[in-house]
């Protein structure tokens, strides 16, 4: 009986790819059998990722590109283009900004959305169109946030992009659906990743004491429920967002 969480003979696509839950994701698909296309904004952590993915066993390409800038997108697509076939586009890459709806700049409101938002719907729209136009019934999978369903003031912004997020994967499923092609989202809680590295142990000790599975996240569970969405045993699932929070929001 074939696995369906097997991945073999599929090409993913991954954002972010150069750590954290990014990579861990690329992990988790190289270990299913899927050959990767990396992006990144930074060159030399993406290098060290493709490397150790490599040497693990992994077909792997990359290609750095900074997705706040316009310029690195359209090359990047460019690239995407160039590619004989892409079964999935994970939408991983991001950045937060710690500051309060009435504190925060225009500058930073719109660096936060060309990355988050911006990058993120541009490149889903040329995997789109790359998946049609060779009748590839493939998948897509936003990487959100907890914070897109239940708003942190203190990230006021990068809340609203991963929000935005949920509501354009939503319209990007409808409007796929017909084509074969699966659109997904997944909302992490606390995750221990370079963006929680703020953290302190005795923040850890509180915030693990708010989840009821009783600890913090790692990349590595997202990853796993990454390789869900995007193989066949999720074959019937598109329009949905997974929660893996170890249950944060069940008392927030």
């Amino acid at each position: 009986m074939a696995d369906p969480f097997r991945m073999d003979g599929k090409t993913a696509l991954i954002t972010g790819a150069g750590r954290g839950i990014g990579k861990a994701i690329s992990k988790a698909f190289a270990g299913q059998g899927a050959e990767l296309l990396l992006t990144s904004r930074n060159e030399e952590k993406l290098r060290l990722a493709a490397r150790e993915l490599t040497t693990e066993g992994a077909k792997c390409r990359y290609f750095p590109a900074d997705l706040s800038c316009m310029e690195d997108i359209e090359k990047l697509i460019g690239w995407i283009n160039g590619i004989d076939r892409i079964d999935c586009y994970v939408n991983n890459a991001a950045f937060t900004d710690f500051s309060y709806p009435t504190q925060t700049g225009a500058e930073t409101i719109a660096s936060l959305f060309h990355t988050n938002y911006r990058a993120s719907v541009l490149l889903a729209q040329a995997a789109a169109k790359h998946m049609t136009a060779k009748d590839i019934k493939g998948c897509m999978l936003f990487v959100t946030s907890i914070n897109a369903i239940s708003a942190l003031p203190s990230q006021a912004f990068y809340s609203s992009t991963k929000a935005a997020l949920e509501s354009i994967m939503k319209s990007f499923a409808a409007e796929l659906a017909p084509y074969g092609i699966r659109v997904n989202s997944i909302a992490p809680g606390a995750i221990m990743t370079d963006m929680n590295s703020h953290f302190t142990p005795e923040k850890v000790t509180e915030l693990s004491a708010k989840i009821p599975l009783g600890c913090i996240g790692e990349p590595e569970d997202i990853g796993d429920a990454a390789v869900f969405l995007c193989s066949d045993a999720a074959r019937y699932v598109t329009g949905t967002t997974l929660v893996a929070d170890g249950g944060y929001l069940l008392r927030r």
